[in-house]
């Protein structure tokens, strides 16, 4: 046998054992894939026995996808309702009209601020006052009003006038926010004419 046969052996040999090694990483990546998708899909709460075939990636994925979308919707939920917290809180704190109060803070930007805010923070509370504080510092006809003073003047009927209530407020722009309170459209829900300017 010559160099030629010798060679031709080699590279026989070579290929052979490249086969090899490349057959045995496919299998480690195969297995490697397979557990992970054996465990996400456990995950997913759908366990696969270990005789069984575990699923692709692709068919992971949409299942995947519904379950990151439907804990992001959780999480925005539970960032508004904690929002929806610190803001009665701070209402409460400041004696500030809620929906009012709220519908100023919208109107000012205040709440896309806050929504922004991790509510992890320990300044987050705090963030919520400064912010009700200055709405109420723009707007004081927005805290509660103390009990009427008593008077000895004879009692008239109020003229009946179309009001506003707190659930108009959410389908109202700032400006006919401004209006109607300016109009006497708000006096129920801001607690008498004495909000007006």
């Amino acid at each position: 046998m010559g160099y030629l046969g010798r060679t031709r052996q080699q590279l026989a040999h070579a290929n052979s054992e490249l086969d090899k090694v490349r057959k045995e990483a496919a299998g480690y990546r195969t297995g490697t894939r397979g557990r992970v998708t054996r465990e996400l899909s456990a995950m997913l709460g759908e366990p696969v026995a270990d005789d069984a075939e575990p699923p692709s990636f692709d068919d992971l994925k949409p299942r995947l996808e519904t379950a990151l979308t439907a804990t992001r919707a959780k999480d925005d939920r539970i960032r508004s309702l904690n929002l929806d917290l610190h803001l009665e809180r701070a209402f409460s704190r400041h004696g500030a009209k809620g929906d009012v109060t709220r519908a100023f803070l919208d109107a000012q930007g205040h709440t896309k601020r806050l929504q922004a805010l991790d509510p992890e923070r320990e300044d987050f509370q705090a963030a919520i006052d400064d912010a009700v504080g200055e709405v109420l510092v723009g707007a004081p006809e927005l805290r509660g009003s103390s009990s009427p003073a008593r008077t000895s003047a004879p009692f008239r009927p109020p003229v009946p006038r179309e009001q506003l209530s707190r659930a108009d407020l959410k389908f109202l722009s700032p400006d006919e926010v401004v209006k109607a309170r300016e109009a006497g459209l708000l006096d129920d829900v801001l607690g008498g004419p004495q909000g007006r300017r």
